[in-house]
């Protein structure tokens, strides 16, 4: 599936994960995710703060 992302052109995907959750951030950067910038969400009780990932 990442490999048929990659080939369409404009097309952006993007995660949103803890940012304290180190083997997620590993998982996704193995499979060529890269660190974007950091989310707030006050209002959300279990995802408070994200950090958010785009394919690149």
């Amino acid at each position: 599936m990442i490999e048929k992302i990659k080939e369409k052109e404009g097309l952006k995907v993007y995660v949103e994960i803890r940012p304290d959750s180190e083997r997620s951030i590993a998982a996704f950067a193995s499979y060529g995710f890269v660190p974007t910038k950091s989310k707030r969400y006050p209002k959300d009780n279990h995802f408070p703060q994200v950090l958010k990932m785009e394919l690149s």
